[in-house]
């Protein structure tokens, strides 16, 4: 009698993938760990990298001194989760020390122009790690979905929907920012 087996998963953790990446193990590859696992992520298009830097440019604007923005770099948000965002704010200034965390973030954004659904299941991932506001570029529907309150339990308390020429408030500011000018 002959028992089949599965294979048996290896979760990483995001100390384990620092030291494979200071080690040289991953160059070039572009990877986030989401649950412990090692992802690869899609390359760009022209609309996604073209999109990424005009927001990039917005925050930058927006928020000024204080804060900083990093694209496509990680955030150490749990032992397991340490994703690779479109766009990060992040509160003071950059280091070399370590990866921000959850805490030191007030925004991350998403844009998805062929990710959609990854992007919607990292809204979970963003919550766990205490990322207070996560906006959602979904460039196929022209719309921003937008997630704020991030509970205990791992997921975001709100979620909201904005078109063109409807109103989103920038998290952690009195002012706000039409949803078109997030959009292509």
């Amino acid at each position: 009698m002959s028992l089949a087996s599965r294979p048996t998963r290896y979760r990483l953790s995001a100390s384990e993938l620092d030291r494979m990446c200071a080690a040289g193990l991953l160059v070039d590859a572009r990877v986030e760990l989401i649950d412990g696992e090692l992802l690869e992520m899609n390359a760009q298009g022209p609309i996604h990298a073209g999109l990424t830097v005009m927001i990039r440019r917005l925050l930058e604007e927006t928020y000024g001194a204080g804060h900083y923005v990093r694209d496509h770099s990680p955030l150490h948000l749990t032992e397991h989760d340490q994703p690779e965002p479109d766009l990060a704010l992040i509160r003071g200034t950059p280091t070399v020390e370590a990866h921000p965390r959850g805490a030191d973030t007030v925004l991350v954004i998403e844009v998805a122009v062929s990710t959609l659904s990854h992007d919607r299941d990292k809204a979970d991932v963003y919550a766990r790690g205490g990322v207070p506001a996560y906006f959602l570029v979904n460039v196929e529907m022209a719309e921003v979905e937008v997630y704020r309150a991030p509970r205990v339990d791992g997921t975001y308390g709100e979620k909201r929907v904005f078109v063109a020429g409807e109103r989103i408030e920038w998290p952690g500011r009195d002012d706000e920012v039409d949803a078109g000018e997030l959009l292509p």
